[in-house]
């Protein structure tokens, strides 16, 4: 498994709405997400997913000027948590994630990452069901 994986809104609505979100489980170590993507999301989240506030409120608050609140939180939180990945798929977010060297996957690459793993089978049939969500 890999360590600490700290998730932008998107991607847990697109595992969501497929019904995967149990991937990120079987994936990481640990799933992360702010206050902010909490509030976005909006379901209950599991209770495996913990939430972690940002501590530097100034840098969230300038990175608020380029993007959403949900992402700034999450790029924040990398930050501040060396050794973790984000997982975002907004372009303006991966933008900013690698202005600030930090790592970062998105759905897709989450997948991918599933199936190297062997924790499912092919990518095709989530592809697919992504599609299908109008993702």
């Amino acid at each position: 498994m890999s360590a600490i994986i700290i998730s932008d809104t998107s991607c847990l609505i697109a595992l969501y709405d497929i019904g995967e979100m149990e991937l990120l489980s079987k994936i990481f170590d640990e799933v992360w997400v702010t206050p902010e993507v909490e509030r976005e999301f909006n379901p209950v989240l599991p209770n495996w997913i913990l939430v972690k506030t940002v501590q530097n409120q100034a840098l969230k608050t300038n990175f608020e000027k380029l993007v959403d609140p949900g992402e700034a939180s999450a790029i924040a939180l990398a930050v501040e948590s060396p050794g973790s990945r984000l997982l975002l798929d907004d372009k303006q977010g991966r933008k900013l994630a690698a202005s600030q060297k930090l790592p970062f996957i998105g759905t897709l690459g989450l997948l991918l990452e599933a199936k190297e793993k062997g924790v499912i089978p092919e990518v095709g049939l989530y592809l697919e069901k992504l599609m299908a969500a109008e993702f």
